[in-house]
């Protein structure tokens, strides 16, 4: 257990690794912003410099990185040109300079860069012809359940969960109304990991985000469960909320309100970062951005 002054070292310190290895241009700030104002005023306001900085990060998007057991190299490459013109589409359509009022676009691109490996699956199984996968669909739908969610979601945006009271009943019914929903507009999957994101984009102070490698490592899944029959679900997310609840209250609540100030994020996004960073990413694949790559550089003296 660190001490509070070690602990937000830590998270800033993989804060900064995270941006210069892995999101140099995040637009999860730009959506974040986004939801913020949907809530006051019902729509919110592109301007262009987010739509600058959009673009720059989907171009700078590491597909590749996510291929998994795609070995074909054609249906490898469709599939990334795919998932760029689809993207891509939404973003010239739905987010040019103006206002916008689905907030289901608004957070799209962050859910297509930062959940790929689910959006991936849904790609790839519409390029084989074994779905018929409507991305432009899936996020409108996306946000008019979630506009019907908003006075649900109206309870947490600002709450924390660190200092408020953690109510259960409620975080289950809107975790449950989002996986439902995601699970509908995909092809019937549990999705722990999109919903997280979700409700975290909702109300980044109370509700955390977690994904499979990190739940591992904490321990709330096995390890080695194969098949990989140990899957987060409602449940485990309950716990992960109660136990992150507890962790932080051996912190003192100003110092972190303080913190968090400091770094414009909350302190869940910030955990999660430092987790992503030690428990998800593989940082000896980043190593060559250093310029650490013998092979690439000249040996001439």
């Amino acid at each position: 257990m660190l001490e509070q002054d070690d602990f937000f070292k830590w998270a800033e310190s993989f804060y900064h690794i995270g941006i210069i290895f892995e999101g140099r241009h995040d637009v999860y700030p730009i959506c974040r912003k986004w939801v913020d104002e949907w809530y006051k005023k019902g729509y919110f306001t592109i301007e262009q410099d987010d739509l600058k900085s959009i673009f720059i990060n989907l171009d700078k998007h590491n597909y590749d990185m996510f291929r998994g057991n795609i070995k074909n190299d054609k249906e490898w490459d469709l599939l990334k040109k795919t998932a760029n013109e689809k993207i891509g589409y939404i973003v010239t359509k739905h987010l040019s300079e103006g206002q916008c009022d689905n907030i289901g676009f608004g957070i799209s691109t962050y859910l297509f860069t930062w959940n790929f490996r689910r959006y991936k699956e849904y790609l790839f199984s519409h390029i084989k012809k074994q779905s018929d996968f409507d991305l432009d669909k899936h996020f409108l739908e996306l946000g008019e359940s979630l506009k019907s969610l908003k006075k649900d979601f109206d309870t947490f945006h600002w709450k924390k969960l660190y200092t408020d009271q953690f109510n259960e009943d409620a975080s289950r019914k809107l975790y449950s109304a989002v996986n439902s929903k995601l699970s509908q507009l995909g092809s019937g999957n549990n999705e722990p990991v999109g919903t997280s994101k979700v409700l975290h984009m909702m109300a980044p102070y109370y509700f955390p985000l977690i994904d499979n490698p990190i739940a591992k490592v904490v321990k709330l899944k096995e390890k080695r469960s194969y098949p990989d029959t140990d899957k987060l679900d409602i449940n485990k997310y309950m716990i992960w909320m109660n136990f992150l609840k507890e962790f932080l209250k051996k912190y003192d609540p100003k110092s972190l309100d303080d913190f968090e100030q400091k770094m414009n994020l909350s302190i869940l996004k910030l955990i999660d970062g430092g987790l992503y960073m030690m428990c998800t990413v593989t940082q000896s694949r980043r190593v060559n951005k250093l310029g650490f790559d013998i092979k690439s550089s000249s040996n001439k003296p």
